[in-house]
């Protein structure tokens, strides 16, 4: 319910009561993936009118192999969350953590 809380605590090393980020992130790609493969359920909207028409084929890519692009773009959100926040004191790793607490809550929004 309140995600800043959580994560800051969880960095603080608070962590008993909070689901671990790596796993969480795993689990809910897991999800979305079973959803989409088996089920076809689609978040994206990938032939309306509000898609790009240029990029369609990465378009269709990304929305059937989402949870591994989200995967796979964390370590990259991190590297520049942490050149843009580096005054805050924390280290990459704890830049990992928040970045995959973001990406759980990206996927628990839809």
């Amino acid at each position: 319910m309140r995600p800043g809380h959580s994560i800051r605590e969880f960095i603080e090393g608070k962590r008993v009561k909070h689901f671990k980020p790596i796993s969480l992130v795993i689990v809910l790609a897991t999800v979305y993936g079973l959803l989409y493969h088996s089920f076809e359920i689609n978040l994206f909207d990938t032939t309306g009118s509000r898609a790009p028409r240029l990029n369609s084929d990465l378009n269709n890519w990304m929305a059937k192999h989402y949870s591994w692009f989200t995967l796979l773009t964390i370590p990259l959100y991190t590297f520049g969350t942490f050149i843009a926040f580096k005054n805050k004191g924390y280290n990459y790793i704890e830049y990992i953590i928040l970045n995959t607490f973001k990406a759980s809550q990206c996927w628990m929004s839809f």
